[in-house]
Protein backbone atom coordinates (compact mmCIF):
# COMPACT_ATOMS: atom_id res chain seq x y z
CA UNK A 1 0.00 0.00 0.00
CA UNK A 2 1.31 3.31 -1.03
CA UNK A 3 0.76 6.64 1.12
CA UNK A 4 -1.01 8.37 -2.51
CA UNK A 5 -3.72 5.23 -2.17
CA UNK A 6 -4.50 5.99 1.44
CA UNK A 7 -4.68 9.52 0.95
CA UNK A 8 -6.62 8.91 -1.77
CA UNK A 9 -9.06 6.58 -0.29
CA UNK A 10 -9.36 9.50 2.44
CA UNK A 11 -9.98 12.26 0.20
CA UNK A 12 -12.87 10.21 -0.93
CA UNK A 13 -14.11 9.64 2.25
CA UNK A 14 -14.11 12.53 3.64
CA UNK A 15 -15.35 14.71 0.66
CA UNK A 16 -18.49 12.16 0.48
CA UNK A 17 -18.77 12.92 4.29
CA UNK A 18 -18.62 16.43 4.06
CA UNK A 19 -20.68 16.72 0.97
CA UNK A 20 -23.06 14.66 2.74
CA UNK A 21 -23.50 17.04 6.08
CA UNK A 22 -22.24 20.55 4.51
CA UNK A 23 -25.08 21.50 2.30
CA UNK A 24 -28.00 20.89 4.79
CA UNK A 25 -29.46 22.40 7.44
CA UNK A 26 -28.70 20.56 10.70
CA UNK A 27 -32.53 18.69 10.77
CA UNK A 28 -34.25 19.61 8.02
CA UNK A 29 -34.29 19.58 4.13
CA UNK A 30 -33.73 22.90 3.36
CA UNK A 31 -30.60 23.85 2.04
CA UNK A 32 -27.96 25.82 4.63
CA UNK A 33 -27.63 28.79 2.31
CA UNK A 34 -31.29 29.50 1.58
CA UNK A 35 -30.79 32.36 -0.27
CA UNK A 36 -29.27 30.40 -3.26
CA UNK A 37 -32.00 30.56 -6.36
CA UNK A 38 -32.78 27.26 -7.50
CA UNK A 39 -30.13 27.42 -10.68
CA UNK A 40 -27.47 28.59 -7.63
CA UNK A 41 -28.00 25.72 -5.59
CA UNK A 42 -28.19 23.32 -9.12
CA UNK A 43 -24.55 24.19 -9.78
CA UNK A 44 -23.13 23.75 -6.21
CA UNK A 45 -24.54 20.86 -5.64
CA UNK A 46 -23.43 19.49 -9.45
CA UNK A 47 -19.96 20.84 -8.10
CA UNK A 48 -20.11 18.74 -5.39
CA UNK A 49 -20.94 15.98 -6.97
CA UNK A 50 -17.95 16.93 -9.87
CA UNK A 51 -15.90 16.61 -6.99
CA UNK A 52 -16.83 12.99 -5.30
CA UNK A 53 -16.11 11.98 -9.02
CA UNK A 54 -12.82 13.31 -9.49
CA UNK A 55 -11.79 12.09 -5.92
CA UNK A 56 -12.82 8.36 -7.06
CA UNK A 57 -11.29 8.70 -10.81
CA UNK A 58 -7.89 9.54 -8.52
CA UNK A 59 -8.38 6.64 -6.13
CA UNK A 60 -8.81 4.18 -9.32
CA UNK A 61 -5.51 5.23 -10.30
CA UNK A 62 -3.75 4.66 -7.39
CA UNK A 63 -5.70 1.00 -6.95
CA UNK A 64 -4.72 0.65 -10.52
CA UNK A 65 -0.96 1.32 -9.80
CA UNK A 66 -1.15 -0.76 -6.39
CA UNK A 67 -2.62 -4.10 -8.25
CA UNK A 68 0.51 -2.94 -10.92
CA UNK A 69 -1.91 -2.07 -13.42
CA UNK A 70 -1.03 0.90 -15.63
CA UNK A 71 -2.58 4.65 -14.28
CA UNK A 72 -4.72 6.52 -16.49
CA UNK A 73 -4.59 10.14 -15.60
CA UNK A 74 -6.03 11.44 -18.73
CA UNK A 75 -9.26 9.12 -18.56
CA UNK A 76 -11.68 11.22 -17.50
CA UNK A 77 -15.16 9.15 -17.88
CA UNK A 78 -14.57 7.63 -13.81
CA UNK A 79 -17.53 5.29 -15.22
CA UNK A 80 -15.55 3.84 -17.65
CA UNK A 81 -12.29 3.86 -16.02
CA UNK A 82 -13.68 1.83 -12.76
CA UNK A 83 -15.23 -0.68 -15.43
CA UNK A 84 -11.55 -1.32 -17.04
CA UNK A 85 -9.79 -1.44 -13.88
CA UNK A 86 -12.90 -4.24 -12.89
CA UNK A 87 -12.12 -6.25 -15.89
CA UNK A 88 -8.32 -5.98 -15.49
CA UNK A 89 -9.04 -7.92 -12.31
CA UNK A 90 -12.25 -9.89 -12.86
CA UNK A 91 -14.32 -8.36 -10.99
CA UNK A 92 -17.66 -7.48 -11.45
CA UNK A 93 -18.94 -3.95 -12.56
CA UNK A 94 -22.14 -3.57 -11.35
CA UNK A 95 -21.73 0.03 -10.44
CA UNK A 96 -21.30 0.95 -13.95
CA UNK A 97 -24.67 2.54 -15.04
CA UNK A 98 -25.01 4.08 -11.64
CA UNK A 99 -21.88 6.40 -12.72
CA UNK A 100 -22.61 7.34 -15.62
CA UNK A 101 -26.60 8.09 -14.55
CA UNK A 102 -24.51 10.47 -11.91
CA UNK A 103 -22.61 12.06 -14.84
CA UNK A 104 -25.66 12.98 -16.81
CA UNK A 105 -26.95 14.33 -13.82
CA UNK A 106 -24.56 15.90 -13.14
CA UNK A 107 -23.97 17.74 -16.17
CA UNK A 108 -28.18 18.13 -16.29
CA UNK A 109 -27.80 20.48 -12.65
CA UNK A 110 -24.82 22.29 -13.85
CA UNK A 111 -25.21 23.36 -17.28
CA UNK A 112 -29.25 23.54 -17.31
CA UNK A 113 -29.91 24.62 -13.87
CA UNK A 114 -31.27 21.24 -13.41
CA UNK A 115 -33.81 21.34 -16.03
CA UNK A 116 -34.08 18.23 -17.82
CA UNK A 117 -33.35 19.21 -21.59
CA UNK A 118 -32.34 15.77 -22.80
CA UNK A 119 -32.92 12.03 -22.05
CA UNK A 120 -30.47 9.49 -21.67
CA UNK A 121 -29.96 9.28 -25.26
CA UNK A 122 -31.44 11.19 -28.21
CA UNK A 123 -34.48 8.55 -28.57
CA UNK A 124 -35.20 8.78 -24.48
CA UNK A 125 -37.81 10.93 -23.05
CA UNK A 126 -36.26 10.88 -20.00
CA UNK A 127 -32.77 11.29 -17.50
CA UNK A 128 -32.10 8.67 -15.22
CA UNK A 129 -30.74 10.16 -12.21
CA UNK A 130 -27.39 8.70 -10.15
CA UNK A 131 -29.78 7.92 -7.45
CA UNK A 132 -33.09 5.97 -6.43
CA UNK A 133 -35.91 7.27 -4.18
CA UNK A 134 -36.70 5.26 -1.34
CA UNK A 135 -34.47 3.21 0.81
CA UNK A 136 -32.78 -0.64 0.07
CA UNK A 137 -30.32 -2.26 -2.42
CA UNK A 138 -31.84 -3.35 -5.94
CA UNK A 139 -34.28 -0.18 -6.24
CA UNK A 140 -34.03 1.24 -9.70
CA UNK A 141 -32.72 4.78 -10.19
CA UNK A 142 -35.50 8.12 -10.45
CA UNK A 143 -36.37 8.79 -14.21
CA UNK A 144 -37.59 12.74 -14.81
CA UNK A 145 -38.92 13.39 -18.09
CA UNK A 146 -37.64 15.51 -20.49
CA UNK A 147 -38.86 19.20 -19.17
CA UNK A 148 -38.95 17.81 -15.83
CA UNK A 149 -37.18 19.71 -13.09
CA UNK A 150 -34.96 17.88 -10.74
CA UNK A 151 -35.60 18.29 -7.36
CA UNK A 152 -32.55 17.17 -5.38
CA UNK A 153 -33.01 15.90 -1.32
CA UNK A 154 -31.10 15.61 1.57
CA UNK A 155 -31.86 11.49 1.43
CA UNK A 156 -30.89 11.80 -2.32
CA UNK A 157 -27.36 13.29 -1.59
CA UNK A 158 -26.56 11.06 1.62
CA UNK A 159 -27.49 7.97 -0.94
CA UNK A 160 -25.23 8.99 -3.30
CA UNK A 161 -22.42 10.07 -0.80
CA UNK A 162 -22.81 6.57 0.89
CA UNK A 163 -22.15 4.80 -2.59
CA UNK A 164 -19.09 6.52 -3.29
CA UNK A 165 -17.85 5.67 0.13
CA UNK A 166 -18.90 1.88 -0.41
CA UNK A 167 -16.92 2.19 -3.61
CA UNK A 168 -13.82 3.95 -1.19
CA UNK A 169 -14.07 0.80 0.55
CA UNK A 170 -14.31 -1.92 -2.09
CA UNK A 171 -11.51 -0.56 -4.24
CA UNK A 172 -9.06 0.37 -1.17
CA UNK A 173 -10.53 -3.17 0.92
CA UNK A 174 -7.41 -5.34 -0.88
CA UNK A 175 -5.19 -3.04 0.37
CA UNK A 176 -6.25 -3.28 4.52
CA UNK A 177 -7.54 -0.31 3.95
CA UNK A 178 -11.42 0.04 5.33
CA UNK A 179 -12.11 4.10 6.04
Amino acid sequence: MTTELARACAALCRGSNFFAAWLWSSDTDAVRAPSLTSEHRSKVIANGLRELDRFLNILIDEVSLGHSLPARPGQRNTANKLRNLRDALGLPHEDHERLLALGRSRECLFHCGGWVSRGDNRQARALTLGWSKGEGAGRALTRVPVGSAIVVSRADIESVCHFYRRLAEDLASPFGLLP
